[in-house]
């Protein structure tokens, strides 16, 4: 089961778009549009656009961290015959620095993650999600579109 799970995840995170999830945030490690945060200029190497990419990387990172510390939580070690015992081991072992990582990444995971969705929500800030994309390439063609065989 969990394996089908697994595939079933890393299947549909490219069909997020399509259902209407279009937050980078969601999306398991992906940034906006990468081809535009890692071209490269003589002029200033990658510029401004190295710092957004790296960031959501991190963030995904966070997320990875803390991924790591609760598998180590509610690993197996003893025979456990039902959930229900082994929720009841994980409850025992969460104690010590072990707790204290898995709520530090997790309280980082979550913090950063809203610091970026606050980024991103600013008003001078325009990801070009599908929608806005449509909407933006229809006023260029009603603006320029006289001058399209110019």
């Amino acid at each position: 089961l969990s394996l089908f799970l697994l595939i079933l995840l890393a299947l549909g995170i490219s069909q997020f778009p399509s259902l209407g999830i279009e937050n980078y945030l969601v999306r398991f490690n992906e940034s906006p549009d990468s081809s535009f945060y890692l071209n490269y200029s003589d002029m200033n190497g990658y510029g401004h656009s190295l710092l957004p990419f790296f960031l959501y990387r991190f963030y995904w990172l966070l997320f990875g961290i803390f991924i790591y510390f609760f598998t180590l939580l509610i690993w197996q070690r003893e025979l456990t015959n039902s959930v229900f015992e082994r929720l009841t081991v994980a409850k025992n072992r969460y104690r010590g620095k072990l707790s204290f990582t898995l709520m530090i990444s997790l309280i980082c995971f979550l913090s950063f993650g809203f610091y970026i969705f606050q980024q991103q929500n600013l008003p001078g800030n325009n990801l070009f999600f599908e929608k806005n994309k449509t909407a933006l390439l229809s006023q260029f063609q009603e603006k320029f579109g006289k001058y399209e065989y110019t």
